[in-house]
């Protein structure tokens, strides 16, 4: 996203001139750097466990609470994880690291609150890097409530999440997900040291829905998370969780053409299925029949019958991705949520996004770079929205409650209900209807889809 890379070059600029500061852990020094400027500090690239290397390649991460050496220069982000599209020199196995930022002065009698940010990219890609907390930490400190801001790193694709009988039979599926446990452990064990408060993390997780597999039973993910849902796995934790109008533009090949290949699109988005191949296709079909073949009906929404010179069959399938993995997800789970009593906050993000390509429209995690404090340079309205989402982000960090009268002036985010979720452009309440046809028929079989959703969670 071109505006969130703009504000890391700026940020990263700006620590380029920093000063040194340390924190001591356990008996090793680190080094980071002082930033006079935003008036906070950051230490970068701090392992959380053992290199996942030789041995201990393709097994769960060993935890790595205390550090070796009597020093460790932490100046700089580590290396990114093994993934394809990043230059060798940036990626490395070696890659369980975290960064840390941090307002200037704390001590570890400070107890701040932290947040945790877990990049998405589908468990295919992703960097620890990528979104700068500078913005977040700078915002916290400016309206009276600072945080501690943590990030990290966790592997990627066959290295993260092996697939396959023998992965499974030997515990070894999801490790990624193994790994960003492990960090959360190590944050809770060592954050103090730091001055945050290892009792008030929230986690911020804006992750690509289909990639995680079973364990089986007793293991990290013993059931599909609908089927837990649905029993009452998850109790009563606050969250906040929303999707973008068009989020499937981003995963829609733009080379489609006809039914057919849209079909089998949708069919290598659930491959392999628990409920086998006949009824996954069965089930794709099903659903397509739900979205109408008008473009002006398509994903981008609301552009009419422009077809960015693409197969009409692109919108079509676009708006049935949107629905099956992001918007049906978040609609289903705020909803089971809130029904036993739990505080949900829900938003739909419809905030222009000029720097995009017409056919890609508001596409997924296009509020992110608002929530870090960059913006896109042709929407005169964003500096202003983002300031209002970060003071909503940090408010529910520090206090459950995004709401907390701090900060810029905004309106009352509600609790979320299906007749009131929160509109991320105009800041208002609206109905939670839009496309709700297409998202109840998901929901009675997103049990065969097999689909799992993350949200932003509370570790409190």
């Amino acid at each position: 996203m071109v505006h969130a890379v703009r504000l890391w070059t700026l940020l990263s600029a700006t620590f380029s001139c920093a000063l040194a500061t340390e924190v001591m852990l356990g008996r090793t020094k680190i080094i980071g750097l002082d930033s006079p400027q935003f008036k906070q500090e950051f230490f970068g690239g701090i392992p959380f466990a053992s290199p996942p290397v030789g041995d201990l390649r393709f097994r769960p991460p060993i935890a790595k609470f205390t550090l070796d050496g009597p020093s460790l220069s932490a100046t700089n982000f580590s290396a990114s994880c093994v993934q394809a599209g990043l230059p060798f020199s940036e990626i490395s196995e070696n890659c369980l690291t975290l960064n840390v930022f941090r307002p200037a002065g704390v001590s570890s009698k400070s107890e701040l609150p932290v947040m945790v940010f877990i990049y998405g990219g589908g468990f295919v890609a992703g960097q620890s890097s990528i979104m700068n907390g500078t913005g977040l930490v700078s915002r916290s400190i400016a309206r009276g409530t600072p945080i501690v801001f943590v990030s990290l790193n966790y592997r990627l694709g066959p290295l993260g999440f092996p697939l396959g009988d023998e992965a499974a039979r030997n515990g070894l599926l999801n490790l990624g997900l193994h790994d960003q446990l492990v960090a959360l452990k190590w944050v809770h064990a060592n954050i103090h040291a730091f001055g945050g408060d290892p009792k008030k993390v929230a986690v911020s997780d804006r992750e690509f829905p289909f990639a995680p597999v079973l364990d089986g039973p007793g293991g990290l993910i013993p059931d599909y998370p609908t089927k837990r849902v649905a029993r009452g796995a998850g109790g009563k934790l606050p969250f906040l969780s929303g999707t973008v109008l068009d989020e499937g533009t981003s995963f829609t090949p733009q080379t489609l053409v006809g039914v057919t290949q849209a079909e089998a699109f949708g069919i290598s988005l659930f491959s392999p299925s628990p409920a086998g191949t006949s009824a996954l296709q069965t089930a794709v079909q099903n659903t397509l029949a739900q979205y109408s073949d008008d473009p002006a009906d398509g994903c981008p929404y609301f552009t009419g019958n422009d077809t960015f010179g693409l197969d009409p069959e692109y919108k079509r399938t676009a708006a049935f991705v949107t629905d099956i993995g992001f918007l049906s997800l978040r609609r289903w789970f705020g909803r089971a949520a809130a029904a036993r009593g739990a505080l949900v906050h829900s938003y739909m993000f419809t905030d222009p996004q000029p720097e995009n390509p017409p056919q890609i429209g508001i596409t997924h995690a296009s509020e992110l770079p608002y929530v870090f404090g960059g913006t896109p340079a042709g929407n005169p309205g964003a500096p202003q929205l983002s300031e209002q989402m970060m003071d909503y982000w940090i408010s529910f960090a520090t206090s459950l409650d995004p709401n907390d009268g701090k900060g810029s002036e905004r309106p009352k985010w509600e609790p979320y209900t299906p007749s009131k979720e929160f509109n991320h452009a105009n800041l208002t309440m609206i109905a939670d209807e839009f496309h709700i046809s297409q998202t109840e028929f998901n929901d009675k079989n997103h049990f065969r889809l097999a689909i799992i959703a993350l949200c932003v969670v509370p570790r409190w």
